[in-house]
């Protein structure tokens, strides 16, 4: 993906998928295949933020105080302020 540019491209990610009580340093260090989903959001999440000349309009963000069956509401809201903007003021 280092060579590929993705010009007019917008991305939104937005995560919870950790067990209750583990933070994301927690998953991040951890090596069980219980966490490999979410580790490779997070490094993918990682590998956006770090990697702005290739075009994308690209925000993630990850929702610790929420779970798997909020995250998609909340994250669908904000993902659509983020790719058409808040609207008028």
């Amino acid at each position: 993906m280092e060579t590929r540019h993705f010009p007019g491209t917008s991305l939104y990610l937005g995560a919870h998928t950790a067990d209750e009580g583990q933070d994301v340093q927690g998953v991040r260090t951890d090596t069980t295949a219980a966490t490999l989903h979410m580790r490779s959001v997070l490094a993918l999440q990682r590998y956006f933020e770090h990697t702005p000349h290739n075009g994308l309009k690209y925000r993630g963000k990850y929702y610790p105080n929420d779970s798997h069956m909020s995250v998609p509401l909340i994250g669908e809201y904000e993902a659509l302020r983020f790719l058409f903007g808040a609207g008028p003021k």
